[in-house]
């Protein structure tokens, strides 16, 4: 969708509202507060804000900036939405969709149907690398700050570069020249240590793993009270080529699935299992072939859609599934 028409949407923009999904991650968090510097430099009243709360790794890395959880942007001209697809991802804020931008890097989903102007790329890696195009059309060279934010932004979005393209290492090259740091004292910013809770919810979500076998693709589902996609990232190192894992709320329900590589030329996680079981959850779904993410109002739904994803899995791979 049209970069250009965004651009030319931010040089009018006065006062702004930029927000991004729950428990923000480094490629929501980052670009934001860049984009926030260079709309400020240009005489504008910007705020960033998250849904719920920010994610520790991208708390360490935004340490001295000012990130407004839940924040009440009515009172905002323009609306800016990084790396959110749905407007579930990010209750409980409430949007004015004539003012919404929308810059994502996930299919197009609701957010991007009803906003005012959208740039989505979901051959991205990252949503850091749209807002700098951004940057670019705009004419602003980041500062070395604003080039650490964004290599923080890619890194945190590509597994520590794991996933990286061509395009990306070249723009690495290029920031990191501008932030005058070398590569490991950023990563040393960032932190890998993981937090206690988040291994006990990893711990516990082992005793709730039903775990299924179709063919010889190995399949986890399992609920948890909060870390959903770093378990279902854990199961993958457990051998799982696909981990699906829910966190049932009053009212609410999120999911997260991760998938191993090798399979993305049969089955894309997002569209292929996510998206049809956007009825049953009562909410939306996105993301990419092998990473999604679904948040809806039904959690009581929850064993039926693990079951109709199971029931896609099987359609997609072409046999049934053995519980193991």
């Amino acid at each position: 969708m049209p970069l250009q028409e965004v651009v030319n949407e931010l040089k009018k923009a006065k006062r702004v509202a930029i927000l991004t999904h729950h428990n923000a991650d480094l490629d929501s968090v980052c670009p934001a507060l860049v984009l926030k510097e260079v709309l400020q430099s240009r005489g504008a009243d910007v705020m960033v804000g998250a849904a719920e709360s920010v994610s520790k790794g991208a708390r360490r890395a935004i340490e001295g900036h000012d990130v407004v959880i839940d924040p009440d942007v009515s009172a905002y001209d323009t609306i800016v939405t990084i790396d959110a697809a749905s407007p579930e991802q990010l209750m409980p804020i409430t949007l004015d969709y004539a003012k919404l931008i929308v810059i994502d890097h996930h299919q197009p989903g609701a957010l991007a149907e009803r906003a005012h102007a959208a740039f989505v790329d979901s051959t991205s890696r990252s949503c850091t690398q749209l807002v700098y195009k951004i940057l670019k059309e705009l004419e602003v060279k980041p500062t070395p700050e604003m080039a650490t934010l964004l290599i923080a932004g890619i890194v945190g979005d590509t597994a520590y570069l794991r996933f990286a393209d061509i395009e990306i290492f070249q723009l690495l090259i290029e920031l990191l020249q501008i932030s005058g740091k070398k590569y490991h004292e950023i990563l040393d910013t960032l932190g890998t240590e993981t937090e206690l809770s988040e291994r006990i919810a990893i711990l516990k979500s082992t005793q709730r793993l039903r775990a299924y076998a179709i063919g010889d693709t190995l399949i986890a589902f399992s609920t948890v009270g909060s870390f959903e996609a770093a378990v279902a990232r854990s199961f993958l190192k457990l051998g799982a080529d696909i981990a699906i894992v829910a966190v049932p709320r009053d009212g609410a329900v999120r999911i997260s699935g991760r998938m191993n590589w090798k399979l993305r030329e049969r089955i894309n996680l997002a569209t292929d299992v996510f998206r049809p079981c956007e009825a049953l959850i009562g909410g939306s779904a996105g993301g990419h072939d092998a990473a999604a993410s679904a948040n809806g109002t039904k959690p009581e739904n929850i064993k039926a859609t693990f079951a109709q994803m199971l029931k896609l899995l099987e359609k997609k791979l072409g046999t049934g599934a053995k519980e193991i």
